[in-house]
């Protein structure tokens, strides 16, 4: 869930942050949906310690013009090379467990009514989920996955068929995303480091004052951090006015009481209706940082 302060004369909200790396089950990756004649060219966001792919088509399917990532050239039938694809791929020493993935899908009138979700560890042979009536308005799907142990790239497909028209349309469209304004899909799981060292675990993100925020009032951050095998060397705020565009940095010492940390400064009075995104870095003594996801 997006969460950020807006500067009014009577805003009022409050949040809780969440670890963004541990064994705890987390976001790992959104991917954005931003149409293009080949795979998607904007970055996927992913946690630390991965990497993902953007969307990409099949070799049977074709772009077409739209605000999504829109396709067409399906067939009435199931065909291996109608497909939509993604992945992601844990760092050496991690093991990546998914426990689910949500996606938004669309068509034309024309457009395949059916889809499955495949997957690379069984050579895209089994189902993890079916749908036969996909809506021409279009349907968010959030699909629970038990899959565990993974330790190189994981690929999805998405394979559409039933279309009446080979210039009916299937779209991957966007939903709220939490650290992308609209994601098209967002995979969810557990990141586990199997050796080496272990990244700082943050949670516990308390703005200051929680509400009543008004242009003249700045605003400070405290979070929690803490190393199951190391030492934290240090720890940032860093914030701006535009989602993904966090440029200005705030140190964040120890507080002095127990996991602590918190800014030297606090983030500015903004003028009314400015959005203020940001998020907390922290780092180790064997130089693993992590990062929170955007608030």
């Amino acid at each position: 869930m997006k969460q950020n302060f807006i500067f009014y004369f009577f805003g009022v909200f409050m949040f809780l942050g969440f670890i963004q790396i541990g064994n705890t089950q987390t976001l790992l990756a959104e991917f954005d949906r931003a149409n293009n004649t080949d795979c998607v060219a904007t970055s996927t966001w992913v946690t630390s310690n991965l990497t993902a792919s953007t969307l990409c088509r099949g070799a049977g399917i074709a772009y077409t013009s739209g605000g999504d990532y829109n396709s067409n050239g399906f067939g009435g039938s199931f065909d291996s090379d109608d497909y939509i694809s993604f992945s992601i791929t844990p760092d050496a020493t991690y093991t990546l467990d998914i426990t689910e993935i949500k996606i938004r899908l669309d068509r034309s009138s024309t457009g395949p009514s059916n889809f499955v979700l495949r997957s690379n560890q069984d050579a895209y042979v089994s189902d993890l989920f079916t749908e036969s009536a996909l809506s021409a308005s279009g349907n968010t799907y959030t699909i629970s996955l038990s899959l565990t142990g993974i330790t190189s790239e994981i690929e999805f497909r998405v394979f559409a068929w039933g279309a009446s028209s080979g210039s009916g349309t299937f779209d991957v469209e966007g939903f709220a995303g939490t650290n992308m304004a609209d994601p098209g899909i967002q995979i969810t799981g557990t990141l586990t480091n199997l050796g080496g060292n272990n990244p700082p675990v943050i949670s516990n993100i308390i703005q200051n004052p929680s509400a009543g925020i008004t242009s003249s009032t700045a605003v400070s951050v405290s979070a929690d951090v803490t190393d199951t095998d190391g030492t934290i060397t240090g720890v940032e705020l860093h914030w701006g006015t535009a989602s993904g565009v966090l440029g200005t940095t705030i140190a964040m010492p120890y507080s002095g009481s127990g996991d602590t940390y918190t800014t030297t400064t606090d983030i500015p009075a903004q003028a009314n209706g400015t959005t203020v995104f940001y998020e907390v870095y922290a780092v180790d003594d064997d130089s693993d940082g992590s990062t929170s996801a955007e608030i």
